[in-house]
């Protein structure tokens, strides 16, 4: 009785434990949260990419989509598509980094910057699933706000903590030019595209307008100005952030 009782329980000890996938091979969705070995050629398999302990994260895998973690198995796997090009891969984007939105407007792939598809650049990256709401508010010039998240399979279904939070601003502008930083001394000039003012030299031969002025916040802008006898217009920006207050800007002679 004693040795059927050890043999059930090495079974089951056993018994229950997931599938071991080798780094480089392929899988594919079982029809539920787990995966099955399978050729790279099927339609919809997964390469591994990369295999890690539990405590591990898959971010910053070139390709990375999915990772996927067995409740009775000590390894997470990293799971991309077998011909995605790794060098075109948004998550590893850095700060300046540049990218476009293929046609859905929601995916990002990473681009050379001076490759003319190049409609965006990294301004701020922040990893991690406690990323603070309206990480973006505080960063000048972002125009685009974007999370990239990889999909939890197994017992990580709807639960990876695998994220980043991109703020992007538009490609081949200086941040430091960003309208949002003026203050009164600068000089500004209209670009007729986006964004549609930057901060230029005062002898540049575009400048527009000497800030004279400026206020922030609803209530500043109704009177915004009013006390600036210099100023011969107005420039009020929405900002971001959850209550999208705006800077008003008095714009006068140099």
């Amino acid at each position: 009785m004693l040795a059927v009782a050890v043999l059930v329980t090495v079974l089951g000890a056993t018994g229950c434990a997931g599938p071991v996938f080798e780094n480089d091979s392929c899988v594919q969705p079982d029809g539920g949260e787990d995966f099955r070995s399978a050729d790279c050629t099927e339609p919809g398999a997964l390469r591994v990419l990369d295999v890690r302990s539990q405590s591990e994260f898959c971010r910053d895998i070139p390709a990375v989509t999915t990772v996927y973690q067995d409740w009775d198995d000590s390894h997470k796997y990293c799971l991309g598509p077998p011909d995605a090009d790794p060098t075109t891969a948004i998550n590893t984007a850095q700060l300046g980094d540049c990218a476009y939105t293929e046609g859905d407007g929601r995916s990002h792939v990473r681009v050379d910057c001076a490759d003319p598809a190049a409609q965006l650049q990294v301004l701020h990256r922040v990893e991690g699933y406690a990323v603070a709401l309206n990480e973006c508010a505080s960063v000048p010039g972002t125009t685009v706000e974007y999370e990239w998240r990889l999909d939890g399979k197994g017992g990580l279904a709807q639960l990876s903590l695998d994220n980043i939070y991109f703020c992007f601003g538009p490609a081949g502008v200086d941040p430091q030019t960003f309208v949002e930083l003026a203050r009164p001394g600068d000089c500004i000039a209209e670009t007729g595209a986006t964004p549609e003012w930057v901060i230029v030299g005062c002898s540049a031969p575009e400048v527009a307008y000497r800030v004279h002025g400026r206020a922030d916040g609803w209530a500043a802008a109704v009177t915004a100005c009013q006390d600036t006898p210099a100023a011969t217009m107005r420039l009020m920006e929405n900002g971001r952030g959850p209550m999208q207050e705006p800077f008003t800007l008095c714009l006068g002679p140099l």
